[in-house]
């Protein structure tokens, strides 16, 4: 499963809601402060119940952090990036 959280949650950390499909359950994460994506958040025994009765396992979430919108802005205003040596 994949988290996406804000620039701002993955610099200061906190805690967000996240519904996770696998399980159908509503979980309360909470994210450690400057997070990277890509790294991994391990909840403790959020993952599939375990054969014959056992503990259900982890669950790992991918950590994405979504653009701000000032980012957003700075990708569509990209600068002319065309080759200045064609030839003439």
């Amino acid at each position: 499963d994949v988290i996406a959280i804000s620039p701002a949650l993955a610099r200061n950390g906190g805690k967000i809601n996240y519904f996770c499909r696998k399980n159908r359950r509503d979980l309360l994460v909470t994210i450690p402060l400057n997070i990277r994506a890509g790294q991994k958040i391990r909840l403790k025994g959020m993952g599939e119940e375990g054969k014959g009765g056992a503990k259900s396992g982890d669950l790992y979430v991918l950590v994405r952090i979504r653009n701000s919108w000032l980012q957003k802005i700075m990708n569509l205003v990209k600068p002319n990036t065309a080759p200045t040596d064609l030839p003439s």
